[in-house]
């Protein structure tokens, strides 16, 4: 997973920036609620995705799609 190393915390969640979620085992222990926001944006692929079950990697669920308006 290509995912910047700044991340933000929100109270109990961290943000993070890359073009997927991760896949595989990062290194990196995920928490229920933690988002990646979708640094390559474009019509029709998601906002970005939101960790539903913690773990390395977790499970991830999509934001919306992107659509033009």
């Amino acid at each position: 997973m290509a995912m910047n190393p700044e991340r933000e915390r929100h109270g109990y969640t961290t943000w993070y920036w890359g073009t997927t979620y991760p896949a595989a085992a990062t290194g990196t222990i995920f928490q229920v609620g933690d988002r990646i926001f979708n640094t390559a944006p474009a019509n029709a692929v998601p906002d970005g995705w939101v960790c539903t079950t913690g773990g390395d990697p977790g499970i991830w669920v999509k934001m919306a799609n992107l659509a033009t308006v």
